[in-house]
C-alpha cells in the first residue's frame, strides 16, 4: 500500500501515469485499487453549503458516491 498526501498537481501527475500502472497490474495479473480522500477547508472551519454544494456537483461527475460530508 502507498499512501501520501498530493498536491493538485501530483494528482495530475498520477492521471498521466495511470496506463503504466495498469500495465503492470495486467503483466502481473493482481488487482489494484485507488482510495480517494478530499478535504475541503482548514480542519477548524467548514466551508460554505454553496461552495461544498459546487464542489459536490463536480466530484459526482466522477461517480456519485464521491461527496463531501
Amino acid at each position: 500500500m502507498a499512501v501520501a498526501e498530493l498536491e493538485p498537481s501530483q494528482v495530475q501527475d498520477l492521471g498521466d501515469i495511470m496506463s503504466k500502472l495498469l500495465e503492470v497490474k495486467t503483466k502481473a495479473n493482481v488487482p489494484i485499487r485507488f482510495q480517494i480522500r478530499i478535504e475541503m477547508g482548514d480542519g477548524k472551519t467548514m466551508p460554505s453549503a454553496e461552495t461544498a454544494q459546487k464542489a459536490n456537483a463536480i466530484l459526482k461527475s466522477v461517480k456519485d458516491v464521491l461527496q463531501l460530508q
